[in-house]
């Protein structure tokens, strides 16, 4: 795993095979994001920018990065205890903890 890494979670929906995403945070808005991106849990920072947990798809890593990057927002990978703050979300930590088999 290299430092441009995200945490590696294997989601299925639906009928769908399992697919490998990657976590993230990001300040970028919604409306950056592209194909092969998830938003999973909006985080309030301040009501202009609130913090962004994303899964990116593997193969759109590079692309959803430099997106997020071209309006100056940054986005940083999630690991291990970095992610934990977020469990909260009764929803999200299923989908962490299992890999979202259930």
């Amino acid at each position: 795993m290299s430092e441009e890494d995200g945490e590696k979670l294997t989601i299925q929906i639906g009928h769908v095979g399992p697919t490998t995403y990657q976590l993230y945070e990001t300040g970028a808005p919604r409306d950056y994001d592209g194909f092969g991106t998830l938003e999973l849990y909006v985080r309030c920072g301040t009501i202009e920018a609130p913090t962004r947990m994303i899964a990116i798809k593997e193969e759109h890593r590079a692309w959803q990065i430099s997106r997020n990057a071209s309006g100056l927002y940054g986005t940083k990978p999630l690991r291990g205890a970095e992610y934990a703050r977020y469990a909260t979300n009764r929803l999200l930590t299923r989908l962490m903890v299992t890999g979202g088999d259930e």
